[in-house]
């Protein structure tokens, strides 16, 4: 323990266990519970573990049923200056009600076990509990009294909510699909790559034996049979060491198109960091209902919870496995619980591999299954090529039993789904449901999809901008993204515009668009190398400006503004909604307006002439610099404001919390205003705006 460590320690320890004394925990030294797959790599006589400061004490929690039940939890403190929280685990062997909890996000599916403890004594085991992000948790470092009482309130809470909030419960495993398979797929591989590793003098010496039997057959020697040990560790590396644990498959919106199909589609490999395109099958289903809920995945979590245990039991830590440890029929199945017509994707699979060419060869098929748009893909693997191991009505007759079996206990083990093993795969996600919908969601929010959102002018604010509306979803599913500005990238540019120096003479919309699209997939834009005034009261190249939802004035010029609030307060209810942004002088400030729909007869707040006049002076009433003089930089013909790249992005931020505000029904305050710390004179706040009476554009259009 560090010296800082053991300070804390002395300082605290006392206080700790009497505050969990209090609560029915008792305080030893016990050591750092062990995974299964760790020790099978350790030699217990030399294994010196660490002992750390643990409570152990009971929890009463509620059930289902109405009845309440005991769980024994263990609390490690493993950084007594709580940087790191503390550490929770459920004591096991679990009661019935609780083995539910293997295969929900908040639950490693490991065991964990006292490793000083024989193992043929060792029925005990411990499961982990990940009751916090702690990377997201801020907790008073000096008062553990806090963090204890939180800790247990948190407990507490992702026990009623993972065995009685079945809302709750559902939420996370639909939130947390993709991470819980692809935490099946590292425990299993990572471990056994692990293992297997560590017990590299073997596997050579396996190895070795093996290529000189492959020698002796050719010239009719005879062979050297393998042991019982040795045909088990060779079982290991032919079920595990599988080239789907080394590749990561990219999800692209492209790829999902129909029912069932299949596709050449990229694969990462994680080894060589290189794509690859590989032939994918795809299954897609969609809920029939937005409150269908999807089963935990209790079925796999278990099966990898059970198989690690009997590593733990097993005298040389390795086990013989009649089927492999995860299977085909484990994911049929679970999705049978589901959608009982999701037997029908299977059938028509297998009814595609059998026809492909090098199915007399092939023993492993990727594919990817894709639940609501939410993918999960593995590879389905074989000892022996597809069409030596069965024949496809039989394959059938199979999936049409499970149909109507109710307990997967009652399907043999021998057959033939049985025998087919499944190996998860990581995913990268970047369909347009995930990227844009990630964030937003998990605020309860709307984002940007499904709307036409028109930014005129692509400069310093509007590149800015372009880029954190279409993160949020902008030109996505059936929306557009459309560009509006007529002039090109010029080097003079550059120092405060989102775009480079590869860009320079191209239209400022098309680079814009090209840089898009290169960051984010399957984009709707379009791009208008035109002025404003040309869409005015027209129609131009197929776009009519009135079909928008939201339009952007990023132009910072009042004659600008002025012109698309005019053109605005002549159109019927429900106008598009105006968002004008700028940067005030050298970017002491920058502000934004905000004009929903309304009908003319009830518009009481300001438009953008209301607060300054084209060619004239804010009114003292909105004048959020009062007394400043503008620094102005000149050159041949032209001049320009000088400020800072911060303010361009402070700018787009500026309009991207305000029509985030307006998507989500929050519209006040209208004219919102944020100042840079350099201004020290005198301040507005962010109001509503009310309009002027003599305004020249609103005022006379009652």
């Amino acid at each position: 323990m560090l010296p800082t460590q053991l300070k804390q320690r002395t300082k605290l320890i006392d206080q700790v266990s009497t505050y969990l004394a209090e609560k029915g925990f008792y305080h030893s030294l016990f050591p750092s519970p062990t995974s299964a797959l760790l020790l099978s790599t350790i030699s217990l006589d030399t294994f010196k573990p660490s002992f750390i400061d643990t409570w152990h004490g009971e929890l009463s929690i509620p059930l289902p049923n109405g009845k309440t039940t005991k769980i024994d939890l263990l609390i490690q403190i493993i950084d007594w200056n709580f940087v790191s929280l503390p550490e929770v685990y459920i004591k096991g062997p679990l009661c019935t009600e609780l083995q539910q909890l293997i295969g929900l996000a908040h639950f490693l599916p490991m065991p964990f076990y006292n490793p000083l403890v024989a193992k043929d004594k060792n029925s005990q085991y411990y499961l982990k509990c990940c009751y916090s992000l702690h990377n997201e948790i801020s907790l008073p470092r000096k008062n553990p009294i806090v963090i204890f009482e939180w800790l247990l309130e948190q407990c507490i809470k992702l026990f009623n909510e993972s065995l009685i909030d079945v809302n709750s419960r559902n939420d996370d495993i639909r939130r947390d699909l993709t991470i819980m398979w692809e935490q099946l797929s590292d425990i299993l591989h990572f471990s056994e790559i692990d293992f297997n590793y560590s017990r590299r003098a073997e596997l050579d010496n396996l190895f070795i034996k093996i290529n000189n039997n492959f020698k002796k057959s050719e010239a009719n020697q005879p062979t050297e049979e393998l042991t019982e040990q040795e045909n088990n560790l060779q079982q290991h590396f032919n079920t595990y060491v599988l080239s789907a644990y080394s590749y990561v498959h990219l999800i692209e919106s492209s790829t999902i198109k129909y029912e069932s199909f299949n596709s050449v589609v990229p694969w990462k490999n994680k080894e060589k960091n290189t794509y690859q395109k590989i032939k994918t099958n795809f299954l897609v289903l969609k809920s029939t209902s937005k409150n269908e809920s999807l089963p935990s995945l209790s079925i796999f979590s278990k099966r990898i919870f059970d198989y690690q245990a009997r590593v733990h039991e097993s005298k040389n830590h390795i086990v013989s496995q009649d089927v492999p440890i995860l299977r085909l029929i484990d994911l049929i199945f679970w999705l049978r619980i589901w959608q009982r017509s999701s037997l029908k994707l299977w059938k028509d699979l297998f009814y595609e591999l059998f026809r492909r060419s090098d199915v007399d060869v092939k023993t492993e098929f990727f594919c990817c299954l894709l639940i609501d748009g939410i993918p999960l893909s593995f590879c389905i693997t074989l000892t022996k090529p597809l069409q030596q191991y069965s024949k496809y009505r039989d394959i059938s007759k199979e999936i049409n039993l499970l149909g109507v079996t109710s307990d997967l206990g009652e399907i043999n083990s021998s057959s033939l789904l049985a025998q087919i093993g499944l190996v998860p795969a990581s995913t990268i996600n970047t369909t347009a449901e995930f990227i844009f919908n990630r964030n937003i969601k998990a605020m309860k929010q709307e984002n940007l999809s499904c709307r036409t959102i028109v930014v005129v002018g692509t400069g310093a604010i509007g590149g800015y901008l372009a880029h954190n509306l279409a993160r949020l979803g902008a030109g996505s599913e059936s929306g557009e993204l459309i560009l509006i500005d007529p002039d090109d990238l010029s080097a003079d540019n550059i120092g405060r515009h989102i775009l480079g120096k590869n860009y320079i003479g191209r239209p400022k919309v098309e680079a814009l668009k090209d840089q898009l699209q290169s960051d984010l997939p399957h984009l709707n834009i379009k791009t208008f190398k035109n002025t404003i005034e040309q869409f005015i009261g027209k129609k131009l190249h197929g776009f009519d400006l009135t079909d928008a939802d939201i339009i952007f004035d990023a132009t910072a010029k009042p004659s600008i503004g002025e012109l698309l609030s005019e053109w605005r307060l002549n159109l019927d209810y429900p106008q598009p909604c105006l968002i004008h942004i700028w940067i005030r002088d050298n970017g002491e400030c920058v502000q934004g307006l905000l004009n929903e729909p309304s009908k003319k007869s009830e518009s009481l707040y300001a438009c953008r002439s209301c607060l300054q006049n084209a060619g004239g002076v804010f009114g003292t009433e909105y004048d959020a610099l009062v007394g400043n003089t503008p620094k102005h930089a000149y050159a041949a013909c032209s001049d320009f404001t000088p400020y800072s790249v911060s303010a361009s992005m402070s700018a787009a931020a500026l309009g991207t919390d305000i029509v985030l505000d307006y998507v989500n029904n929050m519209t006040t305050p209208r004219y919102r205003t944020r100042y840079s710390e350099r201004w020290q004179g005198n301040k507005i706040i962010s109001s509503d705006a009310i309009k002027a009476t003599d305004c020249p554009c609103c005022s006379t259009r009652q």
